[in-house]
């Protein structure tokens, strides 16, 4: 049974559908390129959307960071009370360069007139405008102040709004803050119900130097500030709220909103609200407002390390102080006018309010180096090493704490790079101009526990910020897997990856200790190469055992699940080759004879790593009481027949702990077809180092052992093992104690306050993972479901075929349509995959799917080289592969298709396209090269047809003289092309996919 579709996949289902939380630029930035503003009424705006998904305006508050360069006090500059102090001058001690911004800043006066709601003339407070259904006076804290109320039921938005101009020479961060009450507030806290800024920034016609350019950033304005933390719903007195506006240029006006609109019903009060402009250094750094603390005078020394590599990337640091003096590509400056003071190894530990540079002094060891550095202070000791190489460098950090307690922590390194006319490489497809924001990313978050500082955590390894002549990327190695972030902060000039984690004293392998791994490398000659795509092939190079391609391109092909393929009905001239089947999942080993003789791979399915599913046919279990289901297991453990008693051991000994020190499970009343009736799922680590007596059985070696693994003598022709449901639970977090001690990764912390520490579930299912492969007999392989699947980047570098369960058939008004991934998800899949194979099994009642909608998906398919299945309408029964009249209606377009997808995938997916078509509609991939074939794949995502030129990088590509372009999907037509020549032309269909294949003339 496919369990997974039950409880996981119908979430990835969800997410392609919802998918505010993994499309964004980044949890902390806006996409302001792609961000598409109404305007509402009297300024108010609201985010329309986001490339194709819709936001509300509170998802752009907390996470939008915007700002740049500001006001920064002299080192000997006095600050007044509240404000921040110069650090201390000894430059090896660990010093302040970041404090969170509160309200104690260095600020001017209140920009509003009438903040207190004092003066009233008819009954309206002087100096405010009503919005929308307006606002009441009432009683405030003191005197007079504005209520808000709003029935159950009523769509009206009410509010009250004062414009402010401020026609700013220099931009500088906005303080605003005010006091609300509730009563009976409905509804969670967001924006509706909130204080709220819309900003409008003084424009290039307006300031041509200090400007904002509409076509950088749309419609010139910062939308949506709200205060942070936001205000509480329910029912409450006064509580006074604040945050911080930071502009990315001059503002010209700020719109103050106080509203009461969306899901909420109820009685709000505000009064006495500010808006003030900040005389002192805000920036935004990842979720936060932080406040730049100048570093000290002589805060590093004249002696310098350098850092080279083989390929001319240097690294000038500080012998002492740590910092970064200066960064050096080929011998072009990527550090500019950045700021090395911020620049270097900083750690914040959770809870606390300052970002603390670490400090330190350089010694060598051979050719690398080490920096330690004395925290004493902060009860930690850190060492940096940084290991040199011929064109990488890598850097390994380690935290030791000193007081035996659990402490979480970030930890950053920090590159100085301010690189002229540059980009940020969100993806191979779409790529920002580091001036239409202020801090980019690309995080997403998952279903389960919020881990680590933000809750987001990088869907892609690396991060890049470059020009068309290079630039430098920073990320983590493969065999790292990290709550991290890499991005870029425009405004403080930094590159920057982070990695969250926890040192505790029940780590055994490495008490009260923490590590993480980091790699920068350099790219060059971009040209007119998105930028992304130069790095990630970077990326390939320097790290092909995390890519290799170990199933042979000749057995690719579709993927199947279960099916008894013996069974499929073939007419005259027909076979079950005609379906191009590669991959046949199964958990019948009597499957193997008939794959074998029909060159299909077969695996069997051998392990979902998180779950136990505890069917319980025992009426006086209650399955909702806590007590009463662990009874149960204990029974079946001490008295339950053989297969029950491993069941039960396996999940006491596996099973994850939640704060309280309990089991957790899921309980249903009445579970799916594989646990019918009452059924408790059990969330379990797969860590096959588990050992906690009496039970000498854990989740891995119940599942891997001697018996399962001694199949393969009987059975030779089993190719391998299939692991289901990859990602399942992959951020829950495990809190059991007893598992702290086998961890070969440090601990993670969860968001949400008191920020409790443990292992996420993923780690221990990588930690399977790896040792499984390493049981696995010489020459076979392992597979996965659910694999790169939210845009969550963990297990690319594991598997030999990667796949995910789809459901891509969508109810509309006119009846069922297909409607695809995006290109950023497709994109994504192809883009970590490399070379390797990759497929989809789609699950939808195929009644709904008609023959059209089949080629329109594989041919969207095709256009990324993934390889195009199906499965059932339920991840369980009505396999499509029992139901003839639908694999005979589609079984000419695998015919057709599929050995095309094969072909091309033989070439190999390449990074680098050499190939343009200047037309942002209309997307290429690039297959192989000249010598192996060479192919492009032309995807048309308008909807209108598209007269195409496509350009040739000839030297690139190696063509010499004259070539052939051939159509290979529908035309075959064939142009020739001369040897001065390197573009050719053709019309493509709206929403459309062509494939052509580019061969030299024999003799050229």
């Amino acid at each position: 049974m496919r369990r997974s579709i039950y409880v996981f996949i119908s979430l990835l289902l969800i997410a392609y559908s919802c998918s505010d939380d993994t499309d964004r630029i980044s949890s902390d930035t806006s996409d302001r390129d792609a961000l598409l503003y109404d305007s509402v009424s009297d300024g108010v705006e609201v985010a329309d959307k986001i490339g194709g998904d819709y936001y509300l305006p509170d998802e752009l508050s907390d996470n939008d960071i915007e700002s740049d360069d500001g006001f920064v006090p002299d080192a000997d500059t006095e600050l007044p009370d509240g404000g921040i102090d110069v650090v201390s001058k000894d430059i090896t001690k660990p010093r302040v360069v970041y404090r969170a911004a509160d309200d104690s800043l260095p600020m001017g006066e209140n920009l509003l007139k009438n903040p207190d709601f004092e003066k009233i003339e008819s009954n309206v407070f002087a100096d405010w405008k009503p919005y929308r259904g307006g606002y009441s006076v009432s009683e405030g804290r003191s005197g007079y102040g504005v209520l808000l109320q709003r029935n159950e039921g009523d769509t009206e938005q009410y509010g009250i709004y004062q414009t402010v101009t401020l026609n700013q020479k220099v931009k500088k961060a906005l303080f605003f803050a005010g006091w609300s009450k509730t009563e009976n507030l409905s509804g969670v806290s967001d924006a509706a119900a909130s204080i709220y800024l819309d900003i409008k920034y003084i424009t290039k016609d307006e300031d041509p130097i200090n400007g904002c350019d509409p076509n950088i950033v749309p419609n010139c304005a910062l939308y949506g500030q709200i205060p942070n933390p936001k205000f509480d719903t329910g029912t409450h007195d006064y509580q006074k709220r604040y945050g911080y506006a930071v502009p990315l240029y001059p503002v010209k006006t700020v719109s103050f909103y106080l509203l009461l609109r969306g899901e909420h019903y109820g009685k709000m009060w505000f009064d006495d609200v500010e808006l003030r402009e900040v005389e002192y250094e805000i920036a935004g750094f990842v979720s936060a407002k932080i406040a730049v603390v100048p570093p000290p005078a002589g805060y590093k020394s004249a002696e310098e390390v350098l850092v080279e590599t083989g390929d001319s990337l240097i690294l000038r640091f500080s012998e002492n102080g740590g910092v970064i003096n200066g960064l050096y590509a080929g011998g072009k400056d990527l550090k500019g006018s950045s700021r090395d003071y911020l620049s270097g190894i900083i750690i914040h530990e959770i809870g606390k309010s300052e970002w603390v540079h670490t400090g330190g002094l350089f010694e060598k060891t051979g050719n690398n180096y080490t920096l330690k550095t004395d925290m004493k202070d902060y009860d930690i000791q850190l060492t940096a090493s940084f290991d040199i190489g011929k064109d990488t460098i890598g850097v390994h950090i380690e935290l030791e704490g000193v007081d035996s307690k659990n402490k979480s922590f970030t930890v950053y390194f920090s590159l100085p790079v301010d690189i002229t006319d540059s980009f940020w490489g969100r993806d191979i497809r779409r790529e920002l101009p580091t001036n239409s924001a202020d801090e980019f990313s690309d995080t997403v978050t998952f279903w389960y526990d919020r881990l680590g500082y933000t809750g987001r955590f990088s869907s892609y390894p690396i991060g890049s910020v470059y020009n068309k002549e290079g630039g430098i990327v920073l990320g983590l190695p493969p065999e790292s897997y990290r709550i991290h972030r890499v991005f870029y902060n425009r405004s403080l000039k930094q590159l920057v990856i982070a990695v969250d984690m926890a040192i505790a004293p029940k780590t055994k392998k490495f008490p009260d200790k923490a590590f993480a791994d980091f790699i920068l490398y350099r790219t060059e000659n971009i040209g007119s190469e998105n930028g992304f795509r130069v790095a990630f092939d970077g990326f390939y190079k320097r790290f092909p055992q995390a890519f290799e391609r170990r199933i042979p391109p000749e057995k690719e092909g579709i993927w199947v699940a279960f099916a008894d393929l013996s069974k499929v009905i073939n007419g005259e001239g027909e076979s079950i080759r005609d379906f191009n089947i590669g991959i046949h999942e199964t958990g019948n080993l009597k499957h193997i004879e008939f794959d074998e003789a029909n060159d299909i791979l077969t695996f069997r399915y051998i392990i979902e790593p998180g779950s136990t599913w505890l069917r319980i046919p025992d009426e006086s279990v209650d399955v909702e009481n806590y007590e009463s289901v662990i009874d149960y297991l204990s029974k079946l453990y001490t008295s339950g027949s053989d297969r029950e008693k491993k069941t039960a051991e396996k999940t006491f000994s596996s099973g994850i702990f939640d704060e309280n020190q309990r089991f957790v499970y899921t309980p249903y009343q009445s579970g799916p077809t594989w646990c019918s009736g009452k059924c408790a799922l059990f969330y379990l680590s797969a860590d096959p180092d588990i050992s906690i007596p009496p039970y000498t059985l854990n989740q891995a070696t119940y599942s891997v052992n001697e018996v399962t693994l001694g199949v393969y003598k009987n059975y030779p022709g089993l190719d391998g093992e299939y692991i289901d449901s990859f990602l399942m639970w992959a951020t829950y977090l495990n809190q059991r104690e007893a598992h702290f001690e086998v961890t070969d990764t440090p601990l993670v912390f969860k968001t949400e306050k008191p920020n409790q520490v443990g292992i996420p579930l993923i780690f221990s299912t990588i930690k399977f993972t790896e040792w499984l492969k390493r049981q696995l007999p010489l020459g076979k392989n392992l597979i996965a479901n659910g694999v790169l699947a939210g845009k969550v980047m963990w297990g690319y570098n594991l598997f030999d075929f990667m796949g995910q369960e789809i459901k891509w058939v969508k109810e509309s008004t006119n009846g069922y349509e297909l409607v695809p991934e995006s290109d950023e998800y497709l994109s994504y899949r192809r883009s970590l995959s490399y070379q390797r194979p990759y497929g989809f099994l789609m699950n939808v009642d195929f009644n709904n799917m008609s023959y059209e909608m089949v080629e329109k998906y594989i041919r969207v398919c095709l256009f990324y080289g993934i390889y195009p299945s199906m499965f059932s309408r339920n991840a369980s029964e009505d396999n499509y592969f029992t139901l003839p009249q639908f694999y005979q209606r589609d079984r000419g377009l695998f015919k057709k298709y599929i050995p095309l997808i094969k072909e091309m995938n033989k070439a190999g997916w390449e990074a680098l396209t050499q190939a343009y078509t200047y037309d942002k509609d209309v997307y290429i991939e690039r297959f192989g090269d000249i010598k192996k074939g060479l192919y492009y794949t032309i995807r048309n995502v308008s909807d209108t047809q598209k007269y195409v030129i496509i350009t040739l990088v000839r030297n690139a590509l190696g063509i010499n003289g004259d070539f052939t372009v051939k159509e290979i999907l529908d035309s075959g037509e064939i142009k020739q092309i001369k040897s001065n020549e390197s573009s050719f032309d053709f019309t493509i269909q709206p929403q459309s996919i062509k494939l052509v294949k580019i061969e030299s003339i024999s003799g050229q």
